[in-house]
């Protein structure tokens, strides 16, 4: 039961934080930050190279979830691995037809909070993201 509140909290803040966000890099085309290439690469991922992707462009980056939910306009995106689990929060502003990442926790078994590199390390190398085409 606590881990439901703890999902709902974190749901609402994220709806909360992301209606003072700005657009969350809705109207961006093709990706002209270089966004989803940094993701691609061998170096050490930061979790704000996940903002503003939409689902779509996540599980190309680093594959399909072990875990999905949506609710209205929020989804949340779950990847775990032996040693951590990766939680992607994605919100949909009014007028905007696809949710994007406005937050990234990463936490053990426990919900402890975790370092984000190593857990977002083991997440890439767990994955094998979707082929292109």
């Amino acid at each position: 039961m606590a881990d439901g509140r703890r999902s709902v909290a974190a749901i609402l803040a994220v709806a909360l934080l992301s209606s003072c966000a700005g657009d969350g890099g809705a109207g961006r085309e093709g990706d002209p930050s270089g966004q989803h290439a940094r993701l691609t690469t061998a170096g050490p991922i930061d979790p704000g190279d996940f903002d503003g992707l939409t689902t779509a462009e996540v599980v190309q980056t680093i594959g399909t979830p072990d875990f999905k939910r949506a609710d209205g306009p929020t989804e949340r995106l779950q990847y775990r691995t032996d040693t951590c689990v990766l939680e992607l929060f994605l919100y949909r502003d009014a007028g905007q037809p696809l949710a994007r990442v406005t937050h990234v926790e990463t936490r053990n078994a426990r919900l402890d909070a975790v370092p984000s590199e190593p857990c977002l390390a083991a997440v890439r190398t767990s994955r094998r993201p979707r082929p292109a085409g």
